[in-house]
């Protein structure tokens, strides 16, 4: 039993992205999700910067192209949500390093459930939001600087 118990604390504990979230509880997800906030660094950014995309020459017409690269639409993503949530609403997530992302503009107030739909990897997903009053309490929980 004791052995078991150590193996689930170990696995709940990992800081590996490739965990299974079929088999867990919620229970079990709050102390994986409170582990995360453990481990995670804030950002002093409000906003994901990243890659702005690539700018190329078309040889064709001689003008200057833009393709967006996937870490772009990325950055759109996890801005978008940050937009969201900070507005009061709810967004969700599908994987967790998405959250592990949003963590790091709001370690203490994102307030984070695991969803599953059915028995399958792909209907677990991350339903994210903040508190009314997020503001007042990262104010209290982050010094001045």
């Amino acid at each position: 039993m004791t052995k078991q118990l150590n193996t689930e604390l170990k696995d709940l504990l990992a800081t590996s992205d490739r965990i299974s979230f079929e088999n867990i509880t919620q229970e079990q997800f709050a102390v994986k999700l409170a582990a995360q906030r453990l481990r995670t660094t804030p950002s002093s950014k409000k906003r994901l910067k990243r890659n702005d995309g690539i700018r190329a020459r078309d040889s064709t017409t001689d003008s200057v192209v833009y393709k967006p690269t996937h870490d772009q639409y990325y950055r759109i993503f996890i801005n978008d949500i940050l937009s969201n949530i900070r507005s009061g609403g709810t967004d969700y997530c599908f994987k967790w390093y998405q959250v592990k992302e949003l963590l790091r503009f709001h370690k203490h107030t994102l307030i984070c459930k695991m969803v599953k739909e059915s028995t399958s990897a792909r209907g677990i997903y991350f339903k994210v939001s903040l508190p009314n009053d997020w503001r007042k309490i990262e104010k209290n929980i982050i010094p001045e600087q």
